[in-house]
């Protein structure tokens, strides 16, 4: 029973959660993300094909693919926010 009377308490002092961005911005963050992990996977696929092995950077693929991952990913979470699909 103390246990009750102490989550109680507890709750009163609790504020709810706001998120760090507007639920308004969710569809401007998704478009951007995903329009720049596009940009980033359109080099990589383009640095894949014009320069030949010898002369690729394995930091600078490392790097690329990294980025077009993250944006697309944050991209597709936020997207998916947009739709009411809370993860």
């Amino acid at each position: 029973i103390s246990n009750y009377f102490y989550t109680c308490a507890m709750s009163a002092k609790l504020k709810p959660y706001a998120t760090p961005l507007p639920q308004d911005s969710y569809e401007t963050v998704a478009l951007v993300s995903l329009a720049l992990g596009f940009l980033f996977t359109m080099y990589f696929i383009i640095y894949q094909i014009t320069y030949k092995r010898e002369n690729r950077s394995l930091v600078k693929e490392i790097v690329t693919g990294v980025s077009a991952a993250l944006t697309l990913a944050i991209g597709t979470l936020f997207g998916l926010l947009t739709l009411g699909l809370y993860l």
